[in-house]
Formats: structure tokens, C-alpha cells, sequence
């Protein structure tokens, strides 16, 4: 479940946008600021902040408050930047029918972030379902837009597009194997508290097996994520399933986003 901080959340003091656009929008257009990015365990006063300064730049350039539709940071978080139904001032030429997605900082230096990459595709997946756009992808990266004169998301910003929509159409099942970092966390926490059965009824609940059903061996190059999570020995299957997370970590930063 995607969170969209609001514009009252991190301080709008300008326009929400020039005039009315038409919902849904037939494009998706990805940005980027090239402006200071903070950092990916940033405060949320660190990423409001950022935010502003997108909204101050638009405002002395045009007039219409922030010009990106969404605004996304190193972190995840994801901000209204004008209201969805209004016209910003991003994609020339498209501002009336298109919308805007931003990743905060300069991304012709950097790599967006997984939360950023993630954040996206779920914000793209939301949107679709709100009916802002019309289906769950981007068109591409602003320099792709016809007319476009410009490096905008940047190189590694524009290399993360077909990830990004790749992401955005998986289907999402009470087991997709897509945890965010918060999850990792969470489940590194339980595994260290003394109260193992608390983190074998989360584990249980979440992939959505039996612990104490355990066979009793399991030998052989097949062992399945649902075989493993059987197992008895909680530590056991969060060194399996962490295991797991590092190798969808390494494919998504390495073989995907390249």
C-alpha cells in the first residue's frame, strides 16, 4: 500500500498548478530535479525540505508553484506536487494531457535508489487504479517526449524506465517475494527477540505456511522458499529469505537498471 504525502504535509505555499487537466492522463512522463538530493535515510523534515525547493524553483521559472506532478525521494517517500487534475509545467507541449513523475537529485551523476524505484512503480500502479493515467507505465524519460531538447531523468535516471515499468505490471500476490528495506528490517528484528514463537506466527503468517509442519529432512537442489520456511529453526529460514532478498537486490541494481 502506497503512501502519497500531501501538499499540506510538507508545506505548499504556492499554486497548485496553472488550470484544470483531464483525468486520466494519456502519459507518464519521468523526471528529474538535478537538484540536492538528501539522503536515503533522510528525516521526513530532510525530504519536506527538498520537496520546497522544487516548489520554489517552479515558482520563480513559472509562475505555478511545483511543476511535477509527484516528487519522489532517495527514501521512497513519494509527494503530491501539484494536485493530479491540474496542469503543471514539465513535459513541454504535453503539460495538458500528460503528468510528471520527479526522483529528487541528479540522476545523470547517481543511481535513483531501490525505494525510489520501487516507490515509483507503485505510485504508476495506483494511479492507474485511481484513474489519474490510464494504465500502470511510463512513456518514458523526459527526453524522450516529442520535442524534447534534453537529458532529463538524467542517464541512469532514463536506464531505470524499463525496470520501472516492468515493476509496475507485476501482478502482487500475498507472496511476492518484492520486500522493501523496511521489511527486511522488521524481520532481522524479530529474529533477534528472545520471544521465537512471536517470529514464527509472523513468519507463518506472511508466507503463509505452518512452521511447526515441518518435514523432516530437506535435501536436494529444489528447495522450494515455502520448504524452507517449514523448517522448525526460525533463524534458519530468515538466513534463507534474506539470502533471497540479497539476490533480488543484486538483479534489480545490477542486471535490470544497466
Amino acid at each position: 500500500m502506497i503512501t502519497i504525502y500531501g501538499r499540506n504535509t510538507w508545506g505548499a505555499r504556492y499554486a497548485a498548478g496553472f488550470a484544470a487537466a483531464p483525468l486520466p492522463a494519456s502519459e507518464v512522463w519521468l523526471h528529474h530535479s538535478v537538484t540536492s538530493a538528501p539522503p536515503i535515510a533522510a528525516s521526513f523534515e530532510q525530504d519536506t525540505a527538498a520537496v520546497r525547493v522544487l516548489e520554489r524553483i517552479g515558482q520563480d521559472r513559472f509562475g505555478g508553484g511545483i511543476s511535477y506532478t509527484f516528487a519522489v525521494c532517495p527514501s521512497g517517500r513519494v509527494f503530491e506536487g501539484h494536485a493530479v487534475d491540474r496542469r503543471g509545467a514539465h513535459t513541454a507541449g504535453r503539460n495538458s494531457f500528460a503528468r510528471a513523475i520527479c526522483l529528487v537529485g541528479d540522476y545523470e551523476r547517481n543511481r535513483p535508489t531501490e525505494a525510489q524505484i520501487v516507490a515509483v512503480a507503485e505510485l504508476l500502479r495506483h494511479g492507474a487504479t485511481a484513474g489519474w493515467w490510464r494504465r500502470a507505465f511510463l512513456n518514458g524519460g523526459h527526453r524522450d517526449a516529442p520535442g524534447a531538447r534534453t537529458a532529463c531523468p538524467g542517464r541512469y535516471g532514463w536506464d531505470t524506465v524499463p525496470a520501472i515499468n516492468r515493476l509496475a505490471t507485476l501482478p502482487i500476490t500475498p507472496e511476492d517475494d518484492m520486500f522493501t528495506d523496511a521489511d527486511r528490517a522488521l524481520l532481522a528484528s524479530r529474529a533477534s527477540r528472545e520471544d521465537l514463537g512471536f517470529a514464527r506466527d509472523q513468519l507463518a503468517a506472511g508466507i503463509g505456511v505452518d512452521p511447526a509442519a515441518a518435514p523432516p529432512a530437506l535435501s536436494g537442489p529444489d528447495i522450494t522458499d515455502r520448504a524452507v520456511a517449514r523448517r522448525v529453526d526460525v533463524g534458519y529460514a530468515l538466513e534463507q529469505i534474506l539470502a533471497r532478498l540479497d539476490a533480488i537486490e543484486a538483479r534489480l541494481s545490477v542486471g535490470e537498471l544497466r
